[in-house]
C-alpha cells in the first residue's frame, strides 16, 4: 500500500512537471506554427520542431494503468529522426519527408476555420488523435507534395488496416474435426502472410492505444480493400512499420543537438518543396475558390481580393520574392530604371542616389522557382479567372510586369484606368494593336510579392468606378488632340494607317486611342459621344475627377488583388524607411476576344503576350522607352532615367 502511494505522489509529481512543460512549448509553438508566407517555409518548420525538441510523448496520453517503463521514453523530435532514418533506406525522398513530419499535426496549434471539420471534441487529446489529418493539411498549406501529405494521412491509416489485418489466430475450436478443420484453414488463410505480427493491435503504445479509438478504429473490409487499391499502400504500411521501430529511448543527447540533427535534413526538405512549385492541387480548384459572392463582388465593386492561403502555398508564396529579383536579369524582359535617395535615412535634398529597377516586363520566360512557365503562363490564375469572369473560351496571358518600389522614395503611379486593347497579326504576320477591350473582357491580377500598406505604397482603387467605362481618368483635360499627343509621347507616331484584316478596323494606335479617349470631358467627365460596346454599360455618367474616393488595400505576401480593365487605380510612392513593395502583375483575357476568320488569333500554343510584346518593341519600349523618358508608362509619379 505504501508503495503504491509513493508510486501515485511520483505520478502526480510527473504530471505536474509536464503540465508545465506543455504551457512553456506550446506557447513557442503557436508562434512559430502560424507561419508567414514572406519568410522561408524550412526555418520556420525547424523552428517549430525546436520548440518541442525535449517534449515526449507519453506527456500527450492520458493516464493508463500501464507500468511507466512500458510508456514510450522518446521525445518528439527523436522520433521524428528515428523514423526519417528508416525511411532513408527506401530511396524515397517523399517518403522521407513525410516519416520526419508525418506526427506534426502533433505540435502545431488548431487553425480556426481550417480544421474544424477534422476534429471532433474540444478535448486536446482527442485532437491529438487526429494529427494525421490535422498535419497532411498543415503541409499541404506550407507547400509540400499532395503525395507526402497522404503519406502523412497514410500511417494512421496503415495502423488502422494493420489492426485489422493481423489479429491473432482464433483459438482451437471443439466440437468436430471437420469444425477444428475450417478454423485452421482460416487461420492459415487469413494469417500466415504476417505471422511474424501476430496481434498488431496488442503490441501498439499506451499513446496509439488510445488514439486509436478516435481514428474510426480497425478498418471494416470495405474500408481495408479500398485502402489496398492505393499506388503507396504498401509504402504506408513500411511508414508504420517505421513510426513503431522509432521509439527507441532517446540517447544522451542534448536538446541543441536534437535540433542540429534535425537541420542536416534542411536541403533535403528545400528540394522537396520546390518539387512541388505551382503543380496542380486538389485545394486549389478553381471551382472550390470560386464563389457566387466573389463574382458578384467583381461585377458590383470591380475587384476582389484573394487571400494567399486560397490559391497559393506558403512555399510558393515565398518563391515570388526570388523570382522578382532574378526576372531583372532575364534576357526577354523590358526594364524601366528610376533615381531614389541612396539610403531611405537620407534627406530628400541631398545628392546621393542610387538607380533601381522601377519596372520589369516580359517576364514569364523567367524559370526561377517556375513563376513564369508555372505561374505566370500556367493553368492556375488562368483557371481562376475564367470561373470568375465564366469565360466561355479559356484565358490567355495578355501582359506580365513586376513593379517595384525600393525604400527610398521608390516612385508610385497617378490614377488612371488601364484600358487594354485587341491584338492581332497583319497577313504578313506582323503584330498590330488597337481598339480597346471591354471590362469583362480583362482579369488584371496583381500578387502582392511583399506586405503592402500605405507606408510602402500599397494600390488603391475606386469600387464601383469601373462602371464608368473608358473615362479618360489621368489623361490631359483639353481636346482629342492634347489627348493624341499623349498617346503619341508614349506609342510613337504612325503616318500609315493600316486596318485589321479580320475587323476593319483602323490600326493607328495613337488614333484609336484618340478616338475612345474623346468620349468624356475632363471638366465634368460627361460623355459626349458614344465610345464604343466597351462603354455602352457608362451611359451619361457624370464624374469630378477630384471626388473620387480611392479606398486603400492592404495586402500580405501571396495575396491578389483581381480587377478589370476600367477600375481607376493609383499607388503612392515607397516611403518607408526599410521595406520594400514589389508587386507582380498578370493580366488575362479570353482567347475569343481576339476576333479572326477562325475566331481566335491565337494559334495553337501562342499566348496574346507573345503579340503584345512584339508590338510593344516597335513602339513604347523601342530604344529602352526612350520616347516617354525611360517611364514604365505615362502615369509614373518618379524621376526615370533612360538606360542606354
Amino acid at each position: 500500500e505504501r508503495e503504491r502511494e509513493r508510486e501515485s505522489e511520483r505520478e502526480r509529481e510527473k504530471r505536474a512537471r509536464l503540465r508545465t512543460l506543455r504551457r512553456w512549448t506550446s506557447r513557442i509553438a503557436m508562434a512559430a506554427s502560424h507561419h508567414r508566407a514572406d519568410v522561408d517555409v524550412v526555418p520556420q518548420l525547424q523552428a517549430l520542431y525546436a520548440a518541442n525538441a525535449r517534449l515526449f510523448y507519453d506527456t500527450a496520453a492520458p493516464s493508463t494503468s500501464r507500468p511507466p517503463e512500458m510508456r514510450e521514453q522518446v521525445s518528439f523530435i527523436g522520433h521524428a529522426l528515428q523514423a526519417a532514418r528508416h525511411a532513408r533506406a527506401s530511396g524515397d525522398r517523399e517518403a522521407e519527408v513525410a516519416s520526419l513530419l508525418h506526427d506534426v499535426g502533433w505540435i502545431i496549434e488548431h487553425r480556426p476555420g481550417h480544421d474544424a471539420d477534422v476534429l471532433t471534441s474540444h478535448d486536446k487529446r482527442v485532437q491529438l488523435a487526429k494529427h494525421d489529418t490535422l498535419g497532411a493539411n498543415y503541409l499541404r498549406d506550407l507547400g509540400f507534395p499532395e503525395r507526402v501529405a497522404k503519406l502523412v494521412e497514410g500511417h494512421v491509416r496503415a495502423k488502422r488496416y494493420l489492426c485489422y489485418k493481423v489479429r491473432p489466430p482464433p483459438r482451437r475450436a471443439h466440437g468436430s474435426a471437420a469444425s477444428r478443420a475450417r478454423c485452421a484453414c482460416a487461420c492459415l488463410l487469413s494469417h500466415c502472410a504476417a505471422m511474424q505480427e501476430a496481434d498488431y493491435e496488442a503490441k501498439l503504445s499506451a499513446a496509439s492505444t488510445f488514439t486509436l479509438q478516435h481514428q474510426g478504429g480497425r478498418m471494416t473490409a470495405e474500408e481495408a480493400q479500398a485502402f489496398e487499391a492505393d499506388p503507396d499502400f504498401q509504402l504506408q504500411c513500411d511508414m508504420r512499420r517505421w513510426d513503431e521501430a522509432a521509439k527507441e529511448a532517446d540517447d544522451d543527447a542534448t536538446a541543441e543537438q536534437l535540433v542540429a540533427r534535425m537541420a542536416a535534413f534542411s536541403d533535403t526538405l528545400a528540394a522537396c518543396l520546390d518539387s512541388a512549385l505551382f503543380e496542380p492541387r486538389p485545394q486549389f480548384d478553381a471551382k472550390k475558390i470560386v464563389t457566387a459572392e466573389m463574382r458578384r463582388q467583381l461585377k458590383e465593386d470591380g475587384y476582389v481580393v484573394l487571400k494567399r492561403a486560397q490559391w497559393l502555398t506558403a512555399h510558393e508564396a515565398h518563391a515570388l520574392a526570388a523570382f522578382a529579383e532574378d526576372a531583372k536579369t532575364d534576357a526577354h524582359a523590358f526594364l524601366s530604371m528610376e533615381v531614389v535617395r541612396a539610403s531611405a535615412d537620407v534627406d530628400a535634398d541631398v545628392a546621393a542616389t542610387r538607380t533601381v529597377c522601377a519596372r520589369a516586363e516580359n517576364v514569364r520566360h523567367c524559370p526561377t522557382k517556375r513563376v513564369g512557365p508555372r505561374l505566370l503562363a500556367g493553368d492556375r490564375l488562368k483557371s481562376i479567372c475564367k470561373e470568375l469572369r465564366q469565360w466561355k473560351a479559356d484565358a490567355t496571358i495578355f501582359k506580365d510586369k513586376i513593379n517595384y518600389k525600393y525604400p527610398g522614395g521608390s516612385g508610385g503611379y497617378f490614377a488612371h484606368q488601364d484600358a487594354y486593347f485587341k491584338l492581332w497579326r497583319t497577313e504578313d504576320g506582323k503584330a498590330m494593336a488597337g481598339g480597346m477591350l471591354g471590362e469583362e473582357d480583362v482579369c488584371v491580377c496583381m500578387m502582392a510579392v511583399d506586405a503592402a500598406d500605405e507606408a510602402n505604397g500599397c494600390p488603391e482603387i475606386a469600387p464601383g468606378l469601373h462602371k464608368l467605362g473608358w473615362a479618360g481618368i489621368g489623361l490631359p483635360s483639353e481636346d482629342q488632340g492634347a489627348r493624341k499627343q499623349v498617346f503619341e509621347s508614349e506609342y510613337g507616331t504612325v503616318v500609315e494607317e493600316l486596318q485589321n484584316p479580320h475587323t476593319k478596323q483602323t490600326l493607328s494606335m495613337a488614333i484609336v486611342a484618340a478616338k475612345h479617349a474623346c468620349a468624356p470631358d475632363r471638366a465634368g467627365l460627361k460623355r459626349k459621344e458614344p465610345a464604343g460596346d466597351a462603354q455602352e454599360q457608362a451611359g451619361d455618367a457624370v464624374l469630378d475627377p477630384s471626388a473620387i474616393k480611392y479606398k486603400p488595400l492592404r495586402m500580405g505576401t501571396g495575396d491578389v488583388l483581381i480587377y478589370g480593365n476600367f477600375m481607376p487605380h493609383r499607388s503612392a510612392p515607397n516611403t518607408h524607411e526599410s521595406r520594400p513593395r514589389r508587386a507582380l502583375f498578370a493580366i488575362y483575357a479570353p482567347r475569343d476576344a481576339f476576333p479572326s476568320p477562325e475566331d481566335s488569333v491565337l494559334k495553337g500554343e501562342e499566348e496574346a503576350a507573345d503579340i503584345y510584346y512584339e508590338w510593344e518593341a516597335q513602339y513604347r519600349r523601342k530604344d529602352n522607352g526612350k520616347g516617354i523618358g525611360g517611364k514604365p508608362n505615362i502615369y509614373f509619379d518618379g524621376v526615370a532615367t533612360v538606360v542606354e
